[in-house]
């Protein structure tokens, strides 16, 4: 076996110094494998192989075998100290790649801060802000819980992150509550392909029905981009603010023109409309938005119960000021006498 080994290392010596760096590698790594003790096989190993890890570890190896090398231990003091200042070197850069990234976040230039992430995480998989930062950028949700799950690896006591993390879970099993989602940070493919699979799994028939609507409209976002309308609070009050608007001039006419004569109870009315607008709309057109999600958790206003109840309470105090204004007109009818 030490015959082997010699004429091994001589042929492995010899490629590398023919140039064959990666052949005699090679010969030496086969040879480590059958015979893990051979000292010169990993003082070779450390000259020849790629990174300066690898090469760190052969020496390291070798010196466990050996103890008493003095000129290996120099050796290894001197590729440390070259590690270490690899290691200072390449923090600084992933600093600054960080920075252009935060920059260009904030200048809201996604795709491209995806992508640098990426990048950045390829060459440094512990950088724990990276993983972050990439959990606020992936849009699909299955991404965002693998960068959270990597970040609380490296360091299970952020906060942030376990929160985030239990949120998007939740979210993950919400099919509905997920196409929402996907439809307020407008990344209509995916979801279109997660109503298309609500459509084609979900029991219930009014679920079904829903999804198939949503699963076209997304279709037609992706079709014809600009086409439906952002779920944003912007658009939940644009959207609420119809029916308060004719009550309030159902009730200017009603008053004769002259709104100091509204009384009390017409007055109320008026809370009760933006309630009951604001609930019939938010239950259709902002399923996540912030305000839901306080209320019911992180799959926002996705219960089937809550969105009946709500309906019910919307449809109620929408109803109940137009029909008192109703009905005090048609009193007022009753008692107008013509001269």
């Amino acid at each position: 076996m030490e015959e082997y080994a010699q004429l091994v290392i001589k042929e492995a010596v010899a490629a590398a110094k023919a140039g064959q760096r990666e052949r005699g590698c090679e010969l030496l790594l086969d040879l480590v494998e059958t015979d893990a003790n051979n000292e010169l096989a990993w003082l070779w190993l450390s000259n020849l192989l790629p990174t300066l890890d690898e090469q760190l570890f052969a020496l390291e190896t070798a010196l466990n075998l050996n103890p008493q090398n003095h000129k290996a231990r120099q050796r290894l003091t001197q590729m440390q100290a070259r590690q270490q200042a690899m290691q200072t070197e390449r923090h600084a850069l992933h600093q600054q790649q960080l920075s252009q990234i935060q920059q260009l976040l904030a200048d809201k230039v996604i795709p491209q801060a995806r992508e640098q992430l990426l990048q950045l995480i390829a060459e440094d998989e512990k950088n724990e802000t990276a993983w972050w930062l990439l959990s606020q950028v992936v849009e699909d949700v299955d991404d965002q819980i693998i960068a959270l799950e990597n970040l609380l690896t490296l360091n299970p006591n952020h906060t942030q992150a376990q929160t985030l993390l239990v949120e998007k879970q939740k979210l993950q099993k919400e099919v509905m509550a997920l196409g929402f989602y996907y439809e307020g940070r407008k990344s209509w493919e995916l979801a279109a392909d997660v109503y298309a699979r609500a459509a084609a799994t979900s029991s219930d028939p009014a679920l079904r029905r829903e999804a198939t609507f949503r699963q076209k409209a997304a279709e037609l976002e992706i079709t014809h981009p600009g086409i439906l309308t952002n779920r944003s609070t912007l658009t939940w009050l644009r959207l609420a603010a119809g029916p308060p608007l004719l009550y309030g001039l159902l009730v200017f006419v009603h008053t004769g023109l002259r709104p100091l004569n509204t009384p009390i109870s017409t007055c109320f009315g008026f809370l009760f409309i933006l309630l009951g607008s604001a609930s019939l709309v938010g239950i259709y057109n902002t399923p996540l938005h912030p305000f839901w999600k306080q209320l019911f958790g992180p799959v926002g206003l996705n219960r089937p119960y809550a969105r009946f109840a709500l309906w019910a309470v919307g449809l109620f105090c929408t109803i109940i000021p137009f029909t008192h204004l109703l009905i005090i007109s048609i009193i007022r009818f009753n008692e107008f006498v013509l001269p």
